[in-house]
């Protein structure tokens, strides 16, 4: 299994993650808070795939959703891009946080899903998430 260690890279587009082939999975996911900001929710997932690990972040977050694979189901009103990462601009998720927060009033967020082998995870996002690539496989 030998490979070749990388300087972390950050990832230009959201698309070049979307290239990932199946077996994505995470391995480390971080939520962190400081007292500076209202808004201050920095969610980190750490991702492996068959190509290399990758860092995921959200800088400012509002919530997010982790869900067992086998318990999610398609909904066809949902409205998306991308595969791996998606941005949504109509789903149930972005409902249910319009219904739960006041956050939308205070700052428009994006709701942005990440789909690994085995979880997704649902992310209120208030900025675009930052992707670096940490190790890569040759």
């Amino acid at each position: 299994m030998g490979g070749t260690v990388v300087t972390p890279e950050t990832v230009q587009c959201i698309d070049e993650i979307n290239t990932f082939p199946p077996g994505a999975a995470p391995c480390l996911i971080r939520m962190e808070y400081t007292d500076t900001e209202l808004f201050s929710g920095v969610l980190t997932l750490f991702v492996s795939t068959v190509q290399g690990k990758n860092r995921i972040c959200f800088p400012r977050t509002a919530a997010y959703l982790s869900r067992i694979e086998a318990y999610t189901s398609v909904h066809t009103d949902e409205i998306y891009t991308g595969t791996c990462i998606r941005e949504y601009t109509k789903s149930r998720f972005l409902d249910l946080m319009n219904e739960m927060t006041f956050a939308d009033q205070v700052e428009i967020f994006r709701h942005y899903g990440v789909y690994t082998e085995g979880t997704v995870f649902d992310i209120a996002s208030f900025t675009e998430p930052q992707i670096t690539k940490i190790y890569s496989k040759e």
